[in-house]
């Protein structure tokens, strides 16, 4: 099999890694890649790896990635001839709201699309090109979906039908700087102990954690900052039990204490609803 001019990626000694991983090297799975790039990371114990992008050429690096060369020219790094400093992130979410092929959710009115929707598209790993189904196909059909719905409706019933009963708005209880600290928390929560390589005591202690954030707020919050927290801490508390409860490896989801596949009770999609207890 020959493969095209590729980006390798190097240690910060300058040794090239993935051979020692997969046979694919670079073009492994992303999962695999970013496993490899941590493991990487911490063996060298450095907070990054570098991209080497010099088998691809200069020209064809300015052709085929004008956005990226121009951005890493603001820090004064020249990918043609710069190795160029990367670590593993969050980059897409794969879930979400589940959706049918309409975009309708299961709350009558309501639809979804894009990276917030959950329309089995991509399963256990992103697939790249797939967003495109998400954002642009799924879009489309849940707007004319959506729009159908509301000229069928009365519409001012509907949307009444939807707004909490209160006589006024309820003042902030959380001050900006608890908010964005408390966010922060969440973050690096998710990101130590929900993140690449998961472990039933991490998961555990996490969700201990995310559950302290979640009972500051023990109301409906009326304002978009306190909203959005509450929302971070419910979506993530979520995503925790439900790495608790997928007993193996799959894709994105590696947990370090089931390391392998278990295609007999976990080749399926975990579902919560509202009011089912999750621990």
């Amino acid at each position: 099999m020959i493969y095209p001019q590729i980006a390798i990626l190097e240690n910060i000694n300058g040794e090239r890694f993935m051979p020692n991983y997969h046979l694919l090297k670079e073009l492994a799975p992303r999962d695999i890649v970013s496993r490899s790039i941590l493991t990487e990371m911490n063996r060298t114990n450095s907070d990054h790896v570098y991209l080497n992008l010099d088998p691809i050429g200069a020209d064809k690096i300015k052709k085929r990635f004008p956005k990226i060369y121009e951005e890493c020219l603001k820090y004064n790094i020249d990918i043609t001839k710069d190795k160029v400093p990367v670590t593993p992130a969050a980059h897409y979410f794969m879930g979400g709201v589940k959706i049918d092929t309409d975009g309708r959710t299961n709350i009558p009115g309501l639809y979804a699309a894009g990276e917030v929707s959950s329309a089995g598209i991509h399963g256990a790993n992103r697939l790249a090109s797939n967003s495109l189904l998400d954002g642009l196909v799924f879009g489309y059909r849940a707007a004319v979906n959506a729009e159908s719905y509301n000229r069928s409706q009365e519409t001012d019933k509907t949307i009444e039908s939807f707004r909490p009963e209160l006589k006024e708005p309820i003042p902030p209880k959380l001050k900006s700087d608890e908010i964005k600290k408390l966010k922060q928390e969440i973050k690096t929560l998710m990101w130590e102990k929900v993140g690449i390589v998961r472990s039933e005591k991490d998961l555990r202690s996490a969700i201990v954690e995310l559950k302290k954030i979640d009972r500051k707020i023990n109301y409906v919050p009326d304002d978009k900052d306190e909203l959005e927290l509450k929302n971070m801490a419910t979506t993530s508390i979520l995503i925790a039990q439900a790495a608790i409860n997928r007993k193996e490896s799959r894709g994105a989801h590696f947990r370090s204490d089931h390391p392998l596949q278990d295609d007999i009770h976990w080749r399926r999609h975990q579902v919560f609803k509202k009011g089912f207890k999750l621990f």
